[in-house]
């Protein structure tokens, strides 16, 4: 699994992600998620875009999307995903994102998590940690401001006394 991500935005700026994952096998892969764990301090919509019949779920900091279809061993999925910070978000926007994905018996696909559990079969998490720096407003140093030195005097032109100098001056008629 890749993600790739903004690395620093300002406030109330836009965070994009970007998440691309291999099946290594054995299995093809039938029931995944892609998606992750959102950074506090975010309006509350965002776009995304994945595999054609891709489906998301949004709910408080959660984001999920299951593609509709089978990644084969050495196949890859994909998601990408934009959300715009809230205007007073300051520091590190913090999110955890990735693939969740479940070993599922044959026929098992359309139960839910809780069924899952009792079951007693369990989600893989491939996750990675991003932090998004929020850079803006700059705070502005108070200590002492540069201010250049003056130029250097420059050396007063004494013509030799020897020369003639002509003045060119205007004469009233």
């Amino acid at each position: 699994m890749s993600v790739k991500y903004t690395k620093a935005t300002k406030r109330g700026g836009k965070i994009t992600y970007y998440i691309k994952a291999k099946n290594l096998g054995p299995y093809d892969a039938d029931y995944f998620g892609v998606g992750g764990f959102l950074p506090k301090g975010v309006v509350p919509t965002l776009k995304w875009g994945g595999p054609k019949g891709t489906k998301c779920v949004w709910q408080g900091q959660i984001f999920l999307c299951m593609p509709r279809y089978q990644v084969p061993v050495g196949g890859t999925t994909w998601l990408n995903f934009q959300l715009t910070l809230k205007k007073n978000t300051k520091g590190l926007a913090k999110a955890k994102v990735g693939v969740v994905a479940y070993d599922l018996p044959t026929g098992a696909e359309n139960l839910d998590q809780e069924e899952l559990g009792r079951l007693g079969l369990k989600g893989h998490l491939f996750m990675k940690n991003t932090a998004t720096k929020i850079v803006w407003p700059q705070k502005r140093r108070t200590g002492s401001t540069y201010t250049p030195p003056p130029p250097p005097p420059q050396p007063k032109w004494n013509p030799p006394s020897n020369t003639y100098v002509e003045r060119n001056e205007k004469k009233d008629t």
